[in-house]
This record gives structure tokens, sequence and C-alpha cells, in this order.
């Protein structure tokens, strides 16, 4: 199955929740920035995205965005980008050897 189909399988079939960024990671090797999105789907979880180069303040005007889930599978979408003069919002960074890692997926 390619990947837009399973995409599209994940959003129509699967379980929409809110989720919220919590911090992030930007590796210095490869210039990729992680977000790590926290989410409620029968209990409290945190999940990966890769996110490119751009630090999260730069390019997104809020935390806020959806997951959709679907078996194992995880889809998270819905973010909500910066427009000029929109204000900047904070976000945590992190090192991923700061973070628990038993709350990461």
């Amino acid at each position: 199955m390619s990947w837009a189909r399973q995409i599209k399988k994940i959003i129509t079939k699967g379980k929409q929740v809110d989720g919220k960024i919590i911090k992030y990671h930007k590796t210095a090797s490869n210039n990729r920035t992680t977000i790590y999105v926290m989410f409620n789907y029968h209990f409290e979880q945190i999940c990966e995205v890769e996110a490119g180069r751009k630090k999260p303040e730069k390019a997104l005007a809020s935390p806020y965005c959806k997951v959709y889930i679907l078996d194992d599978q995880i889809f998270v979408t819905d973010f909500k980008l910066r427009k000029k003069g929109d204000p900047v919002i904070e976000f945590i960074e992190k090192d991923i050897q700061d973070m628990n890692n038993d709350q990461i997926q």
C-alpha cells in the first residue's frame, strides 16, 4: 500500500485526538528537528515527529495539532503554520538524553 493510501486510511478509519507539542530536539550533526507530541488515547502518550530543519517557534503559530490513531499506526497533522506578524510562541528544546525514555515511543 502506498504511503498516501496508508495515511488516508489512518485518517478516515482511525480515532482522532488532540495533541500538543511539548518539546523538540534539533540534531546538530544533520540539522534535523524532531518534535515530541503528547496526546491522550486510553492513557497519556508521546510520539516523535520528524519536522525538517526549521525550529518549531519559527514555523508554527500554535503547539496544538491532531493525532490520528489506527491500530499501532499514528499520524500527526493539522499544525497551524505561522504567518508574518503572528506572535512567536515558545517551545522547549530538550536534549534526548534529558528526557524520560519510557515516555518516548
